[in-house]
């Protein structure tokens, strides 16, 4: 049986516009509406959104590191969050990873695509 891999990839490419949508929503954005492959995949006053979906996207240390962080966070009124570290690079990328509602929550962001 052979694959259909034009479908699959119009598949995968629906399923990640509907992601950038999503998020657009959710934060009170804007999605880029032309394919462009560029830097920003949602259009926001104050960020520079690139949305990045998959199966294999999150990692067992981020799962494990927001569910500690949710634990810790429960009944102090604060925001969990995981730093990730990448020492891959030559120099140390350091990354702060919030869940998308709660963020937009206590940032009072809009839920809703602009206009």
């Amino acid at each position: 049986m052979t694959i259909d891999r034009s479908r699959i990839g119009r598949n995968n490419k629906a399923r990640s516009k509907a992601a950038e949508r999503e998020v657009a929503k959710r934060i009170g954005g804007r999605r880029h509406l032309a394919d462009t492959g560029g830097p920003e995949d949602v259009e926001h006053p104050w960020m520079s959104v690139q949305v990045k979906s998959g199966l294999a996207v999150t990692t067992t240390s981020l799962r494990e590191g927001m569910a500690s962080a949710k634990a810790a966070a429960v009944g102090k009124n604060k925001l969990p969050c995981v730093v990730l570290v990448d020492r891959k690079p030559t120099r140390l990328g350091y990354y702060i990873v919030f869940e998308l509602d709660p963020f937009a929550d206590w940032n009072g962001l809009v839920k809703g695509e602009l206009e």
